[in-house]
């Protein structure tokens, strides 16, 4: 009897031990493999986190080029031009003259950025008297990061054709950077503002607030063209006063370029005996200072 159930364990043993010893092999293979994965798995998202940073820091200096590099060339006035060419105007004005242009543009860090843009029109129409037409825009941008910012502006023009002796604008408010790289850049604000304005017939002198709105766009298209256009508007009780402008600006020899601008102008509430709708187109010899 004790032999039969000595046997009976031998047997046992030979039968099932090597199962067990491969089920425990199996298991520590399994846990080994399992340690592995993860592993592979935090070394994955610690490459994921790396590049990620590496995009974040490359979009960064992309956003910041052109600002960058002519801080780096000791160029703050670059973009700066002045101009003579003529001009062509419908609406209030239908006649060709001389035109005289002056953009300024003055980027001294990444925080500040200024344009002050003036235009001079020797104005004659058949019949009237000759009154010379005289536009100056004010823009100053004061970054806080890479996307928000605050905004001046301030516009005057003095045109008899339009009816006005003078119309003044001047606001404050947010500007917010939807794309900035070396190829384009876009903005966009938004704020109060306050509005003077002359009308000639019948006298009269008013004066309101304002909600100023307006799109501001750069293209590189390459190192010796670059297309601007803005696009404005004046809310207020009294009316609605929109600006389209669109400009390109090319070089043709050394510092000496061609710059062709269409502007177009629409006052919803325009004094009698004036258009709604005028638009000025230009070409202009212009000198890169």
């Amino acid at each position: 009897m004790l032999k039969l159930l000595l046997y009976s364990l031998i047997l046992l043993f030979v039968t099932y031990g090597p199962v067990y010893a491969a089920d425990e092999v199996i298991n520590k293979s399994a846990e080994q493999l399992a340690k592995y994965y993860l592993t592979m798995a935090q070394q994955s998202q610690a490459y994921a986190d790396r590049y990620k940073a590496l995009a974040k820091q490359y979009e960064a200096k992309v956003k910041g080029k052109n600002t960058e590099d002519a801080i780096k060339n000791n160029k703050p006035f670059e973009g700066t031009n002045a101009g003579l060419g003529i001009i062509a105007n419908t609406g209030n004005n239908n006649t060709t003259n001389l035109n005289a242009n002056l953009f300024w543009s003055y980027v001294p860090n990444k925080l500040w950025n200024t344009t002050w843009k003036t235009d001079y029109q020797y104005a004659a129409d058949a019949g009237t008297p000759t009154t010379n037409r005289f536009i100056s825009v004010f823009n100053s941008i004061r970054n806080l990061d890479e996307t928000n910012g605050v905004y001046g502006y301030a516009d005057y023009t003095r045109d008899l054709f339009g009816g006005y002796t003078y119309v003044a604008t001047q606001s404050i408010g947010y500007n917010r950077v939807i794309t900035n790289n070396k190829i384009w850049s876009l903005s966009v604000q938004i704020g109060p503002g306050y509005m003077w304005r002359e009308i000639i017939s019948p006298p009269q002198t008013q004066s309101f607030v304002t909600l100023y709105n307006a799109f501001n766009s750069t293209v590189h298209i390459n190192d010796k063209t670059t297309w601007q256009e803005n696009v404005s508007a004046r809310y207020s009780l009294h009316g609605i006063f929109y600006t389209f402008d669109s400009s390109i600006v090319g070089q043709i020899y050394q510092n000496f370029g061609l710059k062709g601008e269409v502007e177009i102008l629409y006052d919803t509430q325009a004094p009698d005996n004036a258009n709604q709708l005028n638009t000025l187109t230009t070409l202009s010899l212009i000198y890169n200072l």
